[in-house]
């Protein structure tokens, strides 16, 4: 299913993704020891990278890269470079319609990255002055502008791309990225992979259901690990902050701050979003929701765990 943004949700349809944060009761994993507080975004690796807004394109997993590769850099010698840009990523992976993060993390760091800048400023010559609508096909148009002799919707893209971009972000020197299903592993190995990215001060990416955006209560997986049904697609967001908080019966549970790409706090149609959002983040009971996680390897090893990526249709 394609998962459409919030220019685009028909009611039936799925919403846009999640985030904010709110001092909501949303249940979760029980704390312990690993569950001590961590704000990536106050301080940390996250802290200054803007809040980004995919409008109504599917580029949350192209988004979901470009911070995990941007925070990684400024906490390891770029502290003020460039941003990549998540749109021509998308451009690369040739679609905006869904795609899966651990190729595009493979083609970000096999190509280099588009600076940010340079991809929005190329993109404001297809409307000036207007927002964040599509900025896929806002690049689509723009190329179609500047490079009116080619005939093929991906000829243009690449003529866009090679005017745009200007030289690259070497990103060669990444670490690998690795992945675990919660299929696979279950919730336990789920958290875990989770709670150790945080620590060692880099945020996580994760593919939900985004019932989770309608519902702060949802759970797609129950305590015993079984999988619930999913009606509004699947979204990937980035895991920038933990907490412990009381839950239920005063039992003391581990929240997750989710950091979303769809502005700072724009609200979705049929959603308590926008209440719940503070910044474009917001806590939420992500082992219970996470399809599969995704981090950049401490150490870099080379090449990825060999797991399948779930495709997240945002």
């Amino acid at each position: 299913m394609i998962l459409k943004t919030p220019a685009l949700l028909p009611s039936a349809a799925f919403a846009a993704v999640l985030f904010a944060t709110a001092a909501t009761a949303a249940t979760a994993t029980p704390a312990d020891e690993s569950c001590g507080p961590v704000r990536l975004d106050e301080g940390g690796s996250m802290a200054g990278l803007p809040v980004y807004d995919q409008g109504a394109s599917d580029l949350c997993y192209a988004y979901s890269n470009s911070q995990l590769i941007d925070a990684w850099r400024r906490s390891h010698g770029v502290p003020d470079g460039p941003l990549t840009s998540a749109v021509a990523n998308g451009i690369e992976m040739n679609g905006e319609n869904g795609g899966n993060v651990m190729p595009s993390y493979g083609i970000f760091r096999e190509h280099g990255a588009c600076s940010a800048g340079s991809i929005d400023a190329f993109i404001a010559t297809a409307a000036p002055g207007k927002g964040v609508a599509n900025p896929y096909r806002m690049f689509e148009r723009a190329s179609a502008a500047a490079c009116p002799d080619r005939t093929e919707a991906q000829e243009r893209n690449a003529c866009g791309l090679a005017r745009a971009c200007g030289s690259r972000i070497d990103l060669t020197a990444m670490p690998s990225m690795e992945t675990q299903l919660n299929r696979e592993g279950g919730m336990e190995d789920v958290r875990r992979a989770i709670d150790a990215s945080l620590d060692a001060g880099q945020p996580a990416a994760m593919i939900y259901c985004m019932s989770a955006l309608r519902d702060r209560n949802f759970r797609y997986f129950d305590d015993n690990n079984r999988p619930g049904v999913c009606r509004d697609g699947k979204h990937a967001s980035v895991i920038v902050g933990r907490r412990r908080v009381q839950g239920p019966g005063g039992r003391p549970r581990c929240e997750y701050l989710v950091r979303n790409s769809f502005g700072p706090c724009s609200n979705v149609e049929g959603t308590n979003y926008g209440s719940r959002c503070e910044n474009g983040q917001f806590w939420m009971d992500v082992v219970h929701n996470a399809y599969q996680v995704f981090w950049i390897a401490r150490g870099g090893a080379d090449g990825a765990r060999p797991q399948s990526s779930t495709a997240a249709r945002p």
